[in-house]
């Protein structure tokens, strides 16, 4: 199962790891700086793309999640090339904060919402139609993530693996 990193703010849920903030073990210190400290990177990372591609602020209600994730990836690939052409040379600074403005128009076009007609096509059953199985299904899914005991066990499991690998850095 994937899981994110969190703090106080996140439910003790099996999704979210979120380490002891007054660990009471050298274990569970070490997990507590590891995470703050790649926490602190994906903030900074945000920051960054968010300041360079404004798509990356807007709502993202109306786009899928794998539209969502491309989006990400492209801002990122778009990002590591501006830096790498300005090291070499190769990006003109006179442009100024136009670099990443025509890349971002096309992600943009790219990512522009559907047609009315295929919304409507792939428009979920009416109301009451639903298979109770994939309701069960469902329900099944939501206990397996909000379950306090599945967050202690990926709590422990990923402390343990992080104090595995804490010398081989």
């Amino acid at each position: 199962m994937v899981y994110f990193l969190g703090d106080g703010a996140y439910p003790r849920w099996a999704i979210f790891f979120r380490p002891d903030h007054a660990p009471t073990t050298r274990k569970e210190a070490h997990a507590f700086y590891c995470q703050e400290s790649v926490r602190k990177d994906v903030e900074r990372l945000s920051g960054c793309l968010q300041g360079r591609f404004h798509i990356i602020r807007r709502e993202r209600f109306e786009w899928s999640d794998e539209k969502v994730l491309l989006i990400a990836q492209v801002c990122i690939i778009l990002h590591n090339m501006i830096v790498a052409m300005r090291r070499s040379g190769e990006l003109d600074e006179e442009a100024g904060g136009q670099d990443g403005e025509l890349s971002v128009n096309l992600v943009e076009e790219f990512c522009a919402p559907p047609p009315a007609a295929a919304v409507a096509a792939g428009a979920p059953a009416a109301e009451g139609q639903a298979d109770v199985g994939d309701l069960q299904a469902l329900l099944g899914r939501v206990d397996a993530v909000t379950s306090e005991a599945a967050h202690m066990s990926l709590k422990d499991a990923v402390t343990d693996h992080l104090w595995s690998r804490r010398g081989e850095s």
